[in-house]
């Protein structure tokens, strides 16, 4: 590895928790303008419930009629929707639709999953939990959103095995000597948003795994993609290669198997590509055989890979995607 300049990533560090009175009237400016978009945005929805609650009035004094119920439970369920909103934003949250907007195609939410996996997602939607600030950001890194489920419609648990039981993998080379091993059959996702850069993080290819960790932190940081105080209690162990730090932050910001696996198939079903799994490894948060961290790759037709291979050594096909 290219010898890191931890002196540079110390500054970052420091930087990152000071403001110039430039950026102080910055931010302060951003919330006006916020707060401005927020009240018009509360006056658009008033005014579209008061329409609604005037027709659904007008209908029930005329209705006679199924058919004439039929509307006004339609209205109804449109002023439910409307109030789901308003609480929301009172909330300060950031909705799927806002989401999908800032996004745009890389956007995985609800729809992707059922579009990709043929079932009704009946789990109830987490809320997301970054700003739109946040995901303007990840849209400028060319992040994409991804929505994970815990479970199918039936509420078996989304691990490698069930995924492979819905849609019949392609695999390269069998599953079969990973059947028994926890990570294909156990490890199962939670139902979470998450941020995942759409191509390897730069120079992680030709790393070796422990290297290739501290060139993800380093990543984090300077792009100030991790908060302060996390940084800061990495930062000390990660430059004495601590192992048991190294293992923890990888937990935290590297995917597992079975995530990356379900993150390409949305991909692959919704658009039809392996986007650049086709052409790298990510190298996994999971170990197999002992000490070799799993990666997963996939080719262009959708054959899934799934090898292992020794951390002290690294290839020029092997790199590491962020998840945050």
């Amino acid at each position: 590895m290219s010898e890191m300049n931890w002196s540079n990533l110390e500054d970052a560090l420091a930087r990152s928790s000071e403001k110039s009175k430039a950026e102080i009237a910055k931010e302060e400016l951003e919330k006006m303008r916020a707060n401005n978009q927020e009240i018009k945005e509360r006056a658009d929805l008033e005014a579209k419930a008061n329409v609604l609650v005037e027709e659904i009035n007008n209908l029930k004094a005329k209705a006679v009629t199924s058919e004439d119920w039929e509307e006004v439970i339609k209205r109804l369920d449109k002023l439910n929707k409307l109030c789901d909103i308003a609480e929301a934003r009172e909330k300060g949250e950031v909705l799927p639709e806002d989401a999908r907007e800032i996004m745009g195609d890389n956007f995985y939410g609800k729809e992707e999953i059922e579009n990709a996996f043929g079932f009704e997602v009946k789990e109830e939607v987490p809320s997301i939990p970054y700003s739109v600030k946040e995901l303007e950001k990840a849209k400028e890194l060319e992040e994409l959103l991804i929505l994970r489920i815990k479970e199918d419609s039936h509420g078996n648990p989304m691990t490698i095995e069930k995924i492979n039981e819905i849609l019949k993998l392609k695999a390269i080379h069998s599953f079969e000597k990973y059947e028994e091993e926890p990570f294909y059959k156990e490890d199962s996702l939670e139902t979470e948003w998450k941020l995942v850069s759409s191509s390897p993080v730069s120079n992680s290819i030709n790393e070796d795994y422990f290297d290739q960790t501290i060139v993800l932190f380093n990543h984090l940081v300077m792009s100030n993609l991790i908060p302060k105080e996390e940084s800061n209690k990495y930062f000390a162990d990660m430059r004495r290669r601590e192992l048991k730090a190294l293992f923890l932050f990888n937990e935290r910001y590297r995917r597992s198997p079975v995530e990356i696996i379900y993150d390409w198939v949305l991909i692959f079903k919704n658009k039809g590509t392996g986007g650049i799994l086709e052409h790298c490894y990510d190298w996994s948060n999971e170990f197999s055989d002992g000490d070799k961290p799993i990666s997963v790759s996939v080719t262009s037709t959708g054959e899934v890979h799934i090898s292992r291979w020794r951390p002290e050594h690294g290839r020029n096909d092997y790199g590491v995607f962020s998840a945050r």
